[in-house]
């Protein structure tokens, strides 16, 4: 019987892939992790710097239970950070370095807590989750030579 599970996350899909795929029994054969945040917290922290520092807290908190409502969930509990040493998957973080929601650097600090096989491909590009239409090609490419490196990597063991 073949049997093959990759699990592919977005911007809050790939946070919450990447906190809940360390808890799949058995695990993912492989985790695609697009544009990933380290933590709710640090990301509304960054999402609310651009506003004045008199102003971040009221919003935090208006903003907050109509964030929970949006995504389904308790947006505070999602930290990918704190389990991604826990993923027992080959992960490949994908990430545009001008995201001006996520900086790159959320995925930069996942991929170096991530145990590997590992990836971590960075786009040159200004916006948000926007690698898999902006550059397509290169997108594709890069998920299909982690894909071959996991393949080539089952051959040997």
């Amino acid at each position: 019987e073949a049997r093959e599970v990759v699990g592919l996350g977005i911007s809050l899909g790939a946070a919450c892939l990447a906190q809940a795929a360390p808890l799949a029994d058995p695990p993912l054969d492989a985790v695609i992790l697009d544009t990933s945040f380290t933590s709710t917290r640090e990301m509304a922290s960054s999402v609310l710097g651009v506003f004045p520092s008199g102003s971040q807290g009221w919003l935090a908190t208006l903003g907050q239970p109509m964030a929970d409502w949006h995504a389904g969930c308790a947006m505070m509990r999602v930290c990918p950070e704190a389990t991604i040493d826990q993923l027992r998957a080959p992960v490949l973080f994908l990430h545009s370095r001008g995201d001006p929601l996520i900086p790159c650097e959320h995925s930069v600090r996942l991929y170096e807590r991530a145990r590997g096989p590992k990836r971590l491909c960075v786009f040159d590009l200004p916006g948000h989750c926007d690698a898999f239409f902006v550059e397509n090609d290169r997108y594709r490419n890069e998920v299909m030579a982690f894909r071959a490196s996991l393949t080539a990597r089952e051959r040997k063991t």
